[in-house]
């Protein structure tokens, strides 16, 4: 993710907050429905009306055949593809593969426009300028070659996008997945599986146990957020080792844009050598230009896990990040897109729909299997007082995790009387369990259990001098829960900081 926010960034992105309230209210009051705060009902009941742009989605690939064709089969599936379909174009830009990808793009046929162009191997961002140079929709939306779409994924996006078209960035969400189908059972596998949105690492963080565990509900699915605010994560050993900013919430793999604001800011970064920051790097400049950030939990994907292409990715990622920090640090800014882009293009493939497509498409309905799967869906969500409701009835049978959701939730809704409501006789393997007992009643028990859930793994192998960093930068920001959770962490391991948790309580109790 990266290091701690940067000081010296530019003046407009270090002030910038993401307010978003008023596309919220504004949005509800115009459609009836939820922005983002109820992905299952929009899914089930809001379906794409209207394209009111041509929409241009952009895939830069580089020897991802075995997974590129799941993602063109998936496109077909939607509900843009067979309702809008004069609407829709997909480009693909081969970064100089050597795989059988333009084999297969070549022998395949789809039900939408298609435009291959193959380069010279230069790199994604370089990709992306080439696709989008070439892109005559007025809504883009960048996508991976390693992705699988749901029937209602892009239209999720393209139906807020573009209400707000230069005004914001929406950003999808995925999981990860091993096992795919077969091809030939796409459309069976797309329909049959739930998406799962809170399975994104934005929602739990990279490493289960850090307590800033429900990222988006902890920002209000970043809602205000400042540019200059940090949110950690932990590897389990040094709690300042990494952190979160606004800029770092929108990956590559699923997010939308105007042409005119890709344009204006010059599109992506090809100073960037290799993988990583070039998605960060574009919104940083979005951000500098005053575009929101708004997360749609209902536009969410399935990421085919696949060993690592880019044997120095992770390398590449860490001197990437220190040319983005000096990029933006300095009033310089590039526009990649004056250049002639012919000289990079090795081959150029345009394919037109071959067959017709239906205007019907199968409704999409969600239904939850059971109540405890609907409390997990309003825990990550944020709405804790109908997780509340729907967990306590089945607390007897709650696993590790949904127990401390259970708990974490009546903290925050303030229901103490719930707390003997819980039947269930892992309470003491939970951490949330322990904060709660001292939150409402003052007692401080010892935790003498390893065997626990991940929170309570977390406890035996933080760093206390790092982790008491975190707590303390919480504190300084007023976020006092998080301050709250991180302190009393550090008062399982010595009683000197119950003083720091006292503190936080009262900061809460009064707002």
């Amino acid at each position: 993710m990266g290091k701690l926010v940067q000081d010296n960034f530019s003046p407009e992105i270090k002030k910038f907050i993401n307010d978003y309230q008023d596309i919220a209210k504004e949005y509800k009051n115009r459609f009836k429905e939820s922005l983002n705060l109820e992905p299952y009902n929009s899914i089930n009941n809001f379906p794409l009306k209207e394209c009111k742009y041509r929409v241009s989605i952009v895939i830069s690939t580089w020897n991802s055949g075995n997974t590129l064709l799941y993602t063109l089969k998936s496109i077909e599936n939607t509900y843009l593809c067979h309702n809008f379909n004069n609407k829709l174009e997909v480009i693909v830009v081969d970064d100089g593969s050597t795989d059988t990808t333009e084999d297969f793009i070549l022998k395949e046929d789809f039900s939408f426009k298609l435009m291959y162009i193959k380069q010279y191997h230069l790199g994604k961002a370089q990709g992306i300028n080439m696709g989008c140079k070439y892109a005559s929709g007025d809504l883009i939306i960048f996508c991976d070659s390693d992705i699988i779409l749901f029937p209602f994924t892009i239209d999720e996006i393209v139906k807020r996008q573009q209400e707000y078209l230069d005004s914001t960035i929406f950003f999808g969400f995925r999981e990860d997945i091993e096992n795919i189908p077969p091809i030939r059972d796409l459309k069976k596998f797309i329909y049959k599986k739930e998406p799962c949105f809170w399975l994104d690492n934005r929602f739990i963080t990279d490493f289960r146990g850090s307590w800033t565990y429900n990222m988006m509900s902890e920002t209000n699915m970043l809602q205000k957020m400042s540019s200059m605010k940090n949110l950690w994560v932990s590897n389990n050993k040094i709690s300042m080792y990494d952190s979160w900013q606004l800029y770092r919430m929108v990956y590559g793999f699923l997010f939308a844009v105007s042409k005119k604001n890709f344009e204006k800011i010059g599109g992506f970064a090809e100073f960037l050598v290799g993988w990583g920051c070039d998605d960060t790097t574009f919104v940083s400049l979005c951000i500098e230009n005053g575009v929101k950030i708004i997360p749609v939990p209902s536009a969410t994907c399935c990421h085919i896990k696949h060993p690592i292409r880019m044997k120095s990715q992770w390398e590449d990622g860490k001197k990437n990040e220190d040319r983005m920090n000096k990029y933006l640090s300095n009033s310089t800014r590039i526009n990649y897109l004056n250049q002639d882009f012919n000289k990079r293009i090795l081959n150029k493939i345009i394919k037109y729909p071959n067959k017709k497509v239906s205007k019907q498409i199968k409704k999409y309905q969600i239904h939850f299997k059971n109540s405890i799967l609907e409390a997990r869906y309003y825990y990550y969500l944020g709405n804790f007082a109908k997780a509340v409701n729907l967990y306590l009835p089945n607390s007897k049978k709650l696993n590790l995790d949904d127990l401390e959701n259970l708990y974490d939730s009546i903290i925050r809704t303030n229901s103490k009387d719930l707390l003997t409501k819980i039947d269930n006789s892992n309470k003491n393997k939970c951490y949330f369990y322990y904060l709660a007992n001292y939150y409402f009643n003052e007692i401080y028990e010892n935790i003498s259990i390893k065997n626990g859930s991940y929170h309570i793994n977390y406890l035996f192998n933080i760093d206390l001098k790092e982790h008491l960093k975190r707590a303390n930068a919480y504190y300084k920001q007023e976020q006092w829960y998080l301050a709250l959770k991180d302190f009393f962490g550090c008062a399982l391991i010595s009683l000197k900081y119950l003083k720091k948790c006292n503190e936080c309580i009262k900061k809460i109790k009064r707002l």
